[in-house]
């Protein structure tokens, strides 16, 4: 029965979240109901309110001088004649006014902003005096402009006028708040500008004033901008805005400190118990497997040293975790390189435990024990249990040999088997391992040997004493002895070459170059794999038939196969080509690889028999290949017997191609050559 596991909820929306809820509530209802109902002096509220308008609208104005100044400095430096390109400044500046002026205070151009659209008009004298930034109030068709005019100079000391940028003052001086209303007068007391509408007027001498059934607070102050008083603003307060809503406005601000202390223990508390979740959830995830999960947390109080102990737990784990990989993928390479090695050796091998299990077993030792089905199944039981009973005595117990090597037929074949035992480097006894090696050819070469000196033996008699006439009958005699024993001789020099002659025809014949290619790399394909090489197949040109003795050829292209694959390093390739040119008859064969190739020094004596080279990686590490040294001398003298060629090319480090002739089946068939083959059996 599957128990459903419970929902998890964190303490801090269990908990926290509703005690927040209500706290806060509760504490700024109460404050703004405190302090909202506290007196307040309407007078001082009015005068703070007048003091803090008066201000910022100052500040407010010095802010557009400083934006005009700006563009005035570009419109002087930039020498611009234009109404287009003044009109491009103003809009790129959001000025209402700009302006060219010369030394003398007249305009020459401006532009100012009518609704959407920009005016001109030029000829005004502006009553600009030095050469020095100036800033001031500017009247255009009855609209008050704050502007400011920078000189310019020619060559950094000629005076030529100024440049000049200006905003109304409708937005220069905009109240920031809703409750402060205003007006400004000229130095001359034109009032140019009002918050309030023209009609209504009041004295500026008096502290407050009566205007529409509405009292206000006064207070005059002056318009200072540029280092010159400008003019005078008139700054106005409903007088019982400030006495009314302060009581509201410090109760509001109470309410809203208390939140801000609530909210702030929250985020304290809050951020303790994030801590305790971040432990929770680094818990659940080493737990899942997840080992690079870690808390951050260092011990500075009892949840960071919870978290800390717990992300050094991990750390170790992960090292040993990390060890135990490593060593593992290299165990899986040992074994995978062991097996790949059980695979290339050209006998049978098994491997044993102590209690006569099957742990190991190449698939040549399956084939010569006929036990495909077992080997392809994976089924060890039924494996130990074929090998024991097919190989019997061989299993004999001993200590290091386990006895003699033991000759068993099976399938009809004859095997030798020499059982050993396996041993740790303390002595200690972990296994048996069984070498199988077919001797089947050489059993029937030494029994026809000896069948065949029996019969030398029986054939050879002493000559008998002639009777009639000795020398013919001496001479008859002789011959035919000599013809049994050179019969016999030849019989006994085929018997060296048995290994060569697995099919009972060994001429010379026509071949199908695909299927002989196709033949070798699939045969030879696994032991590529083995050494993690990849064997390519490319046919330019199919259908093509060749002469010669098929078995001697997929012997000698075979060996070169293999001396392609042997020193190659993993990884590289291995590519079998049938090439398009078919010139003078012969079918061209290419076989490549990007192996460590042959230095200039082994390079001239590398057809020459029993020569071993030395061939090294770039690393300058020796390959130590096992071998004789006749595979090329008899791969090439296989090819040229049958009127073929053999060339090899190489670079050191860079890989080796063989290039490959073979006489076209439809071609003149050349002499055969055999006698530099007469011992090729032995090789």
């Amino acid at each position: 029965m599957n128990s459903q596991s419970p929902r998890y909820v964190s303490l801090r929306w269990r908990v926290l979240l509703p005690l927040f809820i209500v706290l806060l509530l509760v504490l700024m209802t109460g404050a703004y109901l405190i302090f909202s109902r506290l007196p307040a002096d309407m007078s001082s509220a009015s005068a703070n309110l007048l003091a803090q308008g008066s201000r910022d609208i100052l500040r407010q104005a010095q802010q557009f001088v400083e934006v005009e100044r700006e563009l005035a400095q570009q419109i002087a430096t930039n020498g611009t004649e234009t109404a287009q390109d003044l009109g491009l400044l103003a809009q790129g500046g959001d000025a209402d006014v700009v302006a060219l002026v010369d030394s003398q205070g007249i305009e020459r151009l401006t532009l100012y902003r009518a609704g959407e659209q920009f005016q001109q008009r030029a000829g005004t004298n502006l009553g600009l005096v030095g050469e020095e930034t100036i800033s001031g109030i500017l009247e255009i068709n009855g609209v008050g402009m704050l502007y400011t005019a920078t000189p310019a100079f020619v060559n950094g000391n000629n005076f030529t006028g100024y440049g000049l940028a200006g905003h109304r003052l409708e937005r220069v001086l905009q109240p920031t708040s809703a409750v402060v209303d205003l007006a400004f007068y000229t130095n001359d007391g034109r009032r140019l500008y009002s918050t309030l509408p023209q009609n209504v007027t009041w004295d500026s001498s008096a502290s407050t004033v009566a205007l529409e059934g509405q009292e206000y607070a006064l207070t005059r102050v002056p318009f200072e901008v540029g280092g010159h008083v400008q003019g005078v603003l008139d700054v106005l307060v409903e007088a019982d805005a400030g006495g009314n809503m302060l009581p509201q406005l410090i109760g509001l601000l109470l309410a809203a400190l208390t939140a801000v202390v609530i909210i702030a223990v929250f985020v304290i508390l809050g951020r303790m118990l994030a801590r305790l979740d971040k432990v929770r959830s680094t818990s659940e995830a080493l737990a899942a497997g997840q080992m690079m999960m870690r808390t951050g947390l260092q011990p500075t109080d009892e949840i960071g040293t919870i978290g800390h102990a717990l992300d050094t737990f991990a750390t170790y784990m992960q090292e040993h975790q990390d060890l135990l990989r490593r060593d593992l993928r290299r165990q899986r390479r040992e074994v995978a390189h062991l097996l790949a090695v059980l695979e290339s050796i050209p006998d049978g091998v098994i491997v044993l435990d102590m209690d006569g299990h099957v742990t190991v077993v190449n698939r040549l030792a399956c084939e010569l024990l006929g036990s495909q089905q077992a080997f392809a199944e994976d089924d060890a039981k039924s494996l130990t249990a074929f090998v024991t009973d097919a190989l019997g005595p061989a299993l004999a117990p001993g200590i290091y040999a386990l006895g003699s090597p033991h000759e068993l037929e099976v399938n009809e074949r004859t095997l030798s088997a020499q059982a050993a035992a396996v041993m740790t480097p303390a002595a200690q006894r972990v296994g048996t391992v069984i070498v199988l090696r077919d001797i089947t050819q050489e059993v029937w070469r030494e029994r026809t040997r000896e069948r065949l000196l029996a019969q030398l033996q029986q054939d050879i008699q002493p000559l008998e004493r002639p009777q009639e006439d000795p020398m013919r009958d001496f001479a008859r005699e002789m011959r035919s002895q000599a013809v049994a024993l050179q019969k016999l001789v030849l019989e006994l020099r085929g018997l060296n070459n048995a290994n060569l002659t697995d099919v009972p025809d060994s001429e010379p014949r026509a071949i199908m170059l695909d299927t002989l290619v196709w033949s070798l790399a699939n045969e030879w394909r696994q032991v590529a794999q083995a050494n993690n090489h990849t064997l390519h197949v490319m046919i330019e040109q199919p259908g093509l038939m060749v002469f010669g003795n098929e078995r001697r050829l997929r012997w000698a292209i075979g060996n070169l196969i293999d001396n392609a694959i042997k020193y190659t390093p993993p990884g590289g390739d291995v590519t079998l080509e049938i090439r398009e040119d078919t010139s003078d008859n012969l079918a061209r064969l290419r076989i490549r690889d990007n192996g460590v190739g042959i230095s200039n020094d082994d390079m001239p004596n590398i057809f020459t028999r029993f020569y071993r080279g030395k061939p090294v990686t770039s690393e300058g590490r020796l390959l130590d290949m096992p071998g004789a040294g006749q595979g090329l001398n008899t791969a090439q003298q296989i090819i040229e017997s049958i009127g073929g060629t053999l060339v090899l090319r190489s670079k050191q480090w860079v890989g080796t191609a063989i290039y490959i002739s073979l006489p076209l089946a439809n071609a003149p068939q050349p002499e055969l050559v055999t006698e530099n083959l007469a011992n090729f059996g032995e090789e």
